[in-house]
């Protein structure tokens, strides 16, 4: 069944007054003094999406609608368009409409109603202040930020962020378990890069480890696994975690203490003004300065004493040689020469202590 006044055909419609100057999108209404006035449209029909104009018309069925809200260029296939234009595809082309400042359209995909403000689409709502009073949501709710941004506690980002919160900050947990992730951060590709658990266990560069209190991880093999800084200014850090396992800590930039494992052996050494003072490993170990066993002011010219251990003379301790056998003593000096003058021992053989003078070994006997 055909509707006479639906149905009519183009050329056979009454043209109202003043149609041919009116701009496409535009609108008639009876104005204040009652007469008949073209305005600019205040709503366009809805659109599917507010699409990136740089890419391909995502469908071109007849009727199919879309703004061009995004994007550098113009694809190609859009014809000849704007951004920012409202289009419609007629079956051979894409009709425009330029949209007038504060002009709406609704986003059928994204469910907003949207509003230009004569440079771009924004959700109605979204600009500066939301509200002055306090808000209450409920249910679930969404923002599709685009180019836009959120600022909460000033009044705009302070770098490229699209988020950006300016004031103290509180992220409560739901409860205090291990399994409840209180707050994390994500790659693009949500790959954990941050991850702190409701009972305060901690993963960084990474998902936390539930054998360990704060597991770091190195994604970029990085010389450095952690550093502490100690001042903040960068390049001075007081403690290091290394990648091949050693540990360090330094102040004012010089080293004090270093761990770490090489050529088979572990080594600890400590460090004065930068300079290596005392190492430590089981093939090598020496001080480069005096030191002192049982007291606290060494004996000046010593190089290395023990001194009185207890004021009770009955809790005494002793400085005790190497103690070996004969057989011990000769067989392990086949080898000794000048270089080794001086070494001695207790041989537990003989019971008597012996003295290497260079060339051979010297009983050293009471007066």
């Amino acid at each position: 069944m055909s509707w006479r006044h639906r149905d009519i055909l183009e050329a056979e419609l009454h043209e109202p007054k003043g149609f041919t100057t009116a701009n496409n999108g535009d609108s008639i209404w009876r104005n204040e003094n009652g007469a008949s006035e073209w305005t600019d449209r205040e709503v366009l029909p809805a659109a599917l999406n507010f699409v990136d104009a740089s890419v391909a018309p995502p469908t071109t069925a007849t009727g199919d609608i879309y703004v061009l809200s995004l994007g550098a260029s113009i694809h190609a296939n859009w014809g000849s368009v704007a951004l920012k234009d409202w289009v419609r595809y007629d079956g051979t082309s894409w009709q425009v409409i330029t949209p007038s400042k504060s002009i709406l359209c609704y986003d059928k995909t994204l469910d907003v109603l949207m509003s230009y403000d004569g440079s771009s689409w924004n959700t109605v709502g979204s600009n500066t202040n939301i509200a002055n009073a306090n808000l209450t949501f409920d249910g679930n709710h969404y923002v599709d930020l685009g180019s836009n941004s959120w600022t909460v506690g000033g009044t705009a980002p302070i770098a490229l962020e699209k988020i950006s919160f300016q004031k103290d900050t509180r992220i409560k947990g739901s409860d205090t378990s291990e399994s409840s992730r209180g707050f994390c951060v994500t790659d693009v590709s949500n790959d954990m890069i941050f991850d702190v658990r409701n009972n305060g266990q901690i993963g960084y560069g990474g998902a936390y480890l539930n054998t360990v209190g704060h597991k770091f991880r190195n994604p970029n093999n990085e010389a450095i696994i952690a550093a502490f800084d100690n001042d903040g200014t960068g390049g001075v850090e007081s403690f290091k975690i290394n990648t091949n396992g050693s540990f360090e800590s330094e102040q004012s930039g010089q080293r004090i203490f270093w761990s770490y494992r090489q050529s088979g052996q572990s080594y600890i050494k400590l460090f004065d003004a930068g300079t290596e003072s005392l190492r430590l490993n089981k093939n090598g170990s020496f001080i480069n300065s005096k030191m002192l066993i049982g007291g606290t002011s060494i004996t000046t010219g010593a190089r290395f004493e023990i001194q009185q251990h207890s004021t009770n003379v009955s809790q005494q301790l002793f400085f005790a040689n190497a103690r070996m056998t004969t057989a011990g003593r000769t067989g392990s000096s086949g080898s000794f020469g000048a270089s080794q003058a001086g070494f001695e021992c207790y041989d537990t053989t003989l019971n008597k202590k012996f003295i290497w003078n260079g060339s051979a070994w010297e009983q050293i006997t009471s007066v």
